[in-house]
């Protein structure tokens, strides 16, 4: 069975998984599978407040992207009345629909909207980079799992695992 981590992708990241993976020590570690990572201007410049420097650091390193991307104004305001999502989500989602990108997003109303638009395998959050971090062995399964838990003690809004080794760190499709 083929996993996400096999193929190389062009990813989007927003700001909630930016945080997230920020948060969990893992953002620059992400860069290191092989895909492709890029931010969009209003996630980066108005959104990206915790992690800027990080972010800023890895732009300048070329280890993600800065993409260059306005919406249309009409497609930005329906989509975001549509999904009730806010500006970032929005700019990133429609970023990915015009570049054929996909979307890493914790927020389950982007990902539903960005289900909707661009396909459930276009989309992930920062759970299935770690998880595709630990299939590539670039992290051990106990590093994943404390990611996770400091992520939640931060205030992330990721699933309640009793046992979250179960997912981030199983041999299956991610």
């Amino acid at each position: 069975m083929k996993f996400i981590a096999d193929f190389k992708m062009n990813y989007i990241i927003d700001n909630c998984s930016l945080v997230n993976l920020a948060n969990g020590g893992l953002l620059d570690v992400c860069t290191r599978l092989p895909h492709k990572f890029y931010v969009t201007p209003l996630v980066y410049h108005k959104e990206c407040t915790s992690c800027k420097g990080e972010v800023a650091n890895m732009i300048a390193a070329g280890a993600l992207n800065l993409l260059d991307f306005e919406p249309g104004i009409e497609d930005f305001i329906d989509l975001a009345n549509q999904f009730s999502i806010d500006d970032g989500e929005c700019e990133s989602i429609l970023a990915c629909r015009e570049n054929g990108f996909a979307l890493v997003s914790d927020d389950a109303a982007a990902r539903k909207c960005a289900n909707a638009l661009l396909g459930v395998a276009n989309c992930t959050g920062s759970l299935g980079l770690i998880k595709q971090l630990t299939h590539d062995e670039l992290i051990q399964c106990n590093e994943a799992v404390t990611a996770y838990h400091v992520m939640k003690e931060c205030g992330a809004f990721l699933p309640r695992w009793p046992a979250p080794e179960i997912y981030l760190c199983k041999e299956e499709s991610l």
